[in-house]
């Protein structure tokens, strides 16, 4: 082989090759690897296992392989979720029904230190389970002595100096008590309630049964995903479902499915017995770092190569 032609050759392949690392570096802070993330599913606790996409959370599913909205946390071994700033205890989660049991962590040790917020929803992303099978009761705080002539609702203490109120009819609160804050319940539990009486207890135990939810995302998009051996994420710019590829070796914006069959890196010239190139170790080399999977590693290992290619050439040139 021509040494001059070898020498410019693997000049122009080096020159080539810091500029694509420069060019590839910005990459390499901000390129979300959502195949290999997302293929990891969450799991806290013995009920809430092998959960993926719509949510993500915990160390297993970072941000783009969930709805925002859909972060799942695991605190002791507690699932918990937060929906307009109100943490919930979660039960049960059915992927299969997209069925959400919830429950308000802040009436977990009682009615008395509850966070003055309602329990809503985001009707976007979340269904009521239907009336038949929950009702909405309301508690109030801070009330006065008047509460006490109040028929049909149901009075308790919090402390020696807070008295509260469980009324039938919940407009009977408003005049007489400073806060208050509705709830879902079961109606089940509620069945046999005394109105009139001053327990709690069926209150406290419906509170931490929870409540049933539906969520809902664009679950067709993530079938057309997996049924194209993708993998279900949300990308975040847009906040639409998405498909991460096995392949991806950058953002890929949204995307429905994964395009068929695999894509394979060129693996340069045959090298002719007799003649060493360095140009064709460093095609063949490239070539393996191009498939790695992990984006951070590729990049590292990439400027490592190209540092150890560039004195082996000048090596070569001076010998």
């Amino acid at each position: 082989m021509n040494p001059n032609f070898l020498s410019s050759s693997s000049f122009l392949l080096v020159l080539l090759s810091a500029l694509l690392v420069f060019d590839e570096l910005p990459q390499c802070q901000s390129f979300f690897d959502g195949y290999t993330s997302c293929s990891n599913n969450f799991s806290c606790g013995p009920k809430i296992t092998n959960i993926d996409f719509p949510f993500w959370g915990g160390e297993a599913r970072p941000p783009g392989c969930g709805h925002p909205d859909l972060k799942l946390n695991c605190e002791s071994g507690k699932p918990t979720i937060s929906i307009k700033g109100v943490k919930y205890n979660v039960l049960e989660l059915r992927q299969e029904t997209h069925d959400l049991k919830i429950a308000r962590a802040d009436f977990s040790d009682g009615i008395c230190k509850p966070k003055i917020r309602n329990t809503d929803l985001d009707l976007k992303l979340f269904d009521f389970a239907p009336l038949p099978e929950s009702t909405d009761i309301t508690l109030f705080y801070n009330c006065s002595s008047d509460a006490e002539y109040i028929p049909g609702g149901v009075k308790f203490k919090c402390g020696d100096d807070e008295d509260g109120l469980i009324p039938l009819v919940p407009e009977a609160g408003n005049e007489v008590c400073n806060s208050s804050v509705t709830v879902r319940v079961p109606l089940g539990k509620f069945k046999d309630f005394d109105w009139s009486g001053s327990s709690t207890t069926i209150v406290e135990e419906a509170l931490k049964e929870g409540f049933h939810v539906k969520y809902k995302v664009d679950f067709r998009a993530c079938d057309e995903c997996r049924g194209s051996k993708g993998v279900c994420g949300n990308d975040l710019s847009s906040n639409q479902t998405t498909c991460y590829c096995q392949n991806d070796k950058a953002p890929v914006g949204i995307r429905r499915t994964c395009p068929l069959g695999s894509v394979s890196e060129s693996e340069g010239p045959p090298q002719q017995a007799g003649n060493f190139d360095p140009s064709f170790v460093y095609l063949r080399i490239s070539a393996l770092v191009l498939n790695f999977e992990n984006r951070t590693w590729y990049c590292l290992l990439y400027v490592c190569f190209l540092l150890v290619y560039l004195l082996f050439v000048l090596t070569v040139n001076i010998s």
